[in-house]
């Protein structure tokens, strides 16, 4: 009989976890303070406005998407987050950022973490893309348990106190990386292909901790490494405009040649002791003292092709390469004198290709727009692009699954696109458009998405248009309006400061209205946003050039 009641509750268990898991919630958010517990397989899109409210519950499998017309800005977060949470717009948080298992960050906008953010357990990707920001402003704890977390930034990163990492965790930097304290790495692995940068000291405790920087690794505050496996493909340089720009070197640093870049040693003063190597092919300049103790050993035995080429501007023995000199130094450890590097130059080909060349992606989208024209909806979108790239138009009625309906090709010369979508089904609610651009070597880009509201009384049914966008003086916009009635127009900056706000009469239909107050607006990014009341019945991205 206990058995019989025992496998009863199991069923009645299984039976209410597959409900849960099978009765997903897709939430739109518009700018509230409402409060979300997510379930796993839960979504909540954050639209337009700003969110306010408290996340409870964020497991893994949910997901949390913010526009590029919105800001995130949660009074509470929850500590054990697993979840997906994806950035287009902005994302900004005031207390302790405590992320836990699998918990993937996705940020194509701007996030600015004012406390400390603590990365922990297993299995997490923070991913920063290309032209994006991630800004934190208090301590960055990066930790792991028996697997792997990892940072990958394309963009800039920047973090105002110090910066730990620890256990097995991976660090990519591809772009910009700044630390305004200091950085420790007790632990883990750090690649470095863009500009990587600390103002306090770069401190590699760990004898296992791995290091390779194949772009330009510069300390304000110095650097002291302990690291069996500090790998130099290009650049160093221990900076000393802090008056502590100095390298000590109790680990292995290899010094290791790619294609026509030598790498190079930049410093003030250079200590290497205890049982330190400091081998390869490299020009090593110094300023101050140079200083070699211990049993530590420099250079190669035997016949070799590489040359470690020192030039101590303030070189005291010319009998010896180091101005204190002990353990051993091998033959193909020599004395050169040659000139200052140049700290501002790319010396590797290992840098990314975002710092060789400083240029954006290949494609870049400039504006997305969709607004009803007559009695159905009308796309216009423009790009920068290569030769041979198609965009393919997606169409969505629930938010979770788009479906091509049209493939657009490019012309040469003409970046303004358009498409008139007669097929939709405007006895929806609202339809959800993308435009995803294909390159001709098959890499993908996906536009924002926009939405088009459908409900039938046609109250919602109010689309903004701005014209020319990019645009350099007065700003135009199209207006498609429910009824007859007196709206408020504001323009906010992209740090969400309020630029300008004026009331506006529209009428039932296409409203034209010329904004000549935008010729006095700086360069930049700016969201427009009409309101009825508190309510914002539309809103668009305009870029001033």
């Amino acid at each position: 009989m206990n058995q019989k009641i025992t496998l009863s509750l199991f069923l009645v268990c299984c039976a209410l976890s597959i409900s849960k898991l099978t009765s997903a919630i897709t939430y739109v958010d518009y700018g509230s303070s409402d409060n979300y517990a997510l379930n796993a397989g839960d979504s909540l899109f954050i639209a337009t406005g700003t969110y306010i409210g408290a996340i409870t519950d964020f497991p893994i499998g949910a997901k949390i998407t913010v526009s590029d017309l919105a800001i995130f800005n949660p009074s509470a977060f929850p500590n054990n987050s697993g979840g997906t949470l994806t950035v287009y717009g902005r994302f900004l948080f005031n207390d302790d950022f405590v992320t836990s298992d699998q918990f993937t960050f996705l940020n194509y906008g701007i996030v600015t973490i004012d406390s400390t953010v603590q990365i922990n357990n297993d299995g997490q990707v923070w991913t920063n893309y290309f032209g994006a920001t991630m800004h934190f402003r208090n301590r960055v704890n990066m930790s792991s348990g028996l697997g792997t977390n990892t940072i990958n930034n394309y963009g800039t990163m920047i973090c105002d106190s110090t910066f730990v990492m620890s256990a097995t965790t991976l660090f990519y930097n591809y772009k910009n990386f700044t630390v305004g304290d200091s950085l420790w790495i007790n632990g883990g692995e750090v690649n470095n292909k863009g500009f990587f940068e600390t103002i306090g000291y770069l401190n590699i405790n760990a004898n296992s901790a791995k290091i390779n920087n194949h772009c330009r690794m510069v300390s304000s505050g110095g650097i002291r490494n302990n690291s069996n496996f500090f790998n130099n493909y290009s650049y160093i340089w221990a900076r000393n405009d802090r008056g502590l720009g100095d390298m000590w070197n109790y680990g292995k640093i290899y010094n290791i040649v790619i294609g026509w870049s030598t790498p190079m040693i930049h410093s003030r003063d250079f200590t290497t002791q205890g049982n330190a190597l400091l081998t390869g092919k490299a020009w090593l300049y110094f300023y101050g003292t140079t200083t070699q103790s211990g049993s530590a050993v420099s250079g190669v035995n035997g016949v070799t092709t590489d040359t470690l080429k020192m030039y101590d501007v303030t070189r005291a023995n010319a009998s010896t390469v180091y101005d204190v000199q002990g353990g051993t130094v091998y033959p193909n450890f020599i004395y050169n004198a040659w000139g200052v590097p140049d700290s501002t130059r790319v010396y590797a080909l290992g840098c990314s290709v975002e710092i060789l060349l400083e240029v954006p992606l290949a494609l870049d989208w400039i504006n997305f727009n969709v607004l009803l024209d007559g009695d159905y909806p009308l796309l216009k979108w423009s790009a920068i692009f290569n030769t041979e790239t198609r965009f393919d138009i997606e169409r969505s009625y629930d938010g979770v699954r788009f479906y091509s309906i049209k493939q657009v090709a490019t012309n040469i010369g003409q970046s303004e696109y358009s498409f008139y979508d007669t097929q939709a089904d405007m006895g929806s609610h609202y339809i959800l458009y993308r435009i995803r651009s294909v390159e001709a070597d098959g890499s993908e880009k996906y536009t924002r998405v926009r939405r088009i509201d459908l409900n039938n009384d046609q109250s919602n049914n109010n689309s903004i248009y701005p014209t020319p966008n990019p645009f350099t003086g007065t700003l135009s916009f199209v207006y498609q309006s429910a009824e007859n009635r007196t709206m408020t127009l504001q323009i906010y900056n992209v740090a969400g400061q309020l630029e300008l706000k004026r009331s506006i009469a529209v009428n039932t239909g296409v409203n034209k209205i010329n904004i000549n107050e935008t010729a006095n607006l700086p360069r930049g990014i700016y969201i427009i946003q009409v309101r009825s009341g508190k309510t914002i019945t539309s809103s668009a991205k305009v870029i001033k050039l």
